[in-house]
């Protein structure tokens, strides 16, 4: 690929193609032991398809085609009316067993001099935790919310690494690190008040 100045850049093409197929679905039971309670259990499993990377690639490695990604997910709980219906509370606890997981990684190359970081199915994640949930009609006016949260997700199975793109950046296995982006311990209070 050429500019005006003179100046040039690596123009990368790619002849491959991939193709997917997955089963995806939701089975699930209720039961409502009274009026003020339900209590459920679901599971599921969906996916994520794959293709090719459609960023701006520096290396043809870049483009190499990803698999789809699947989860299967299993989620336990309750759902309940209190103080005569002037307060509402929520639980449940889950558990993810994800699949080929898509995620930006480095090939675990020990000749490369410099590791290549492409969107590729890194291995598997495993996730767990709960939630609960509080809304409370504290007067006519006067309405409480409050939540907490709590998940553990670990990368499980891996071959790839992080953070090694760069010489001597002093990269890694993927395998037994907790996954980018998740918060372990999350919570959150409101009061709103509203009158005429």
């Amino acid at each position: 690929l050429g500019f005006a100045d003179g100046t040039t850049a690596p123009f990368f093409t790619v002849a491959d193609e991939i193709s997917f197929n997955a089963l995806s679905g939701k089975v699930g039971i209720n039961w409502q032991p009274n009026d003020d309670m339900l209590v459920y259990a679901n599971a599921s499993r969906g996916f994520k398809t794959g293709g090719f990377f459609g960023g701006f690639a520096t290396n043809p490695d870049e483009l190499t085609p990803f698999d789809k990604e699947t989860i299967n997910a299993y989620e336990i709980g309750f759902k309940s009316d209190l103080a005569d219906k002037t307060m509402r509370l929520n639980a449940s606890i889950f558990y993810y067993d994800r699949q080929d997981v898509q995620m930006n990684a480095a090939d675990p190359d020990p000749d490369a001099v410099v590791h290549i970081a492409h969107l590729s199915n890194i291995g598997d994640i495993k996730a767990y935790g709960a939630e609960v949930d509080l809304t409370w009609l504290a007067t006519d006016y006067l309405t409480i919310q409050a939540s907490a949260g709590m998940t553990n997700s670990e990368i499980d199975k891996s071959n790839f690494n992080f953070n090694g793109v760069l010489p001597l950046s002093g990269g890694g296995s993927a395998e037994g690190r907790n996954t980018p982006n998740y918060s372990k311990f999350s919570s959150n209070v409101i009061a709103r008040y509203e009158r005429p």
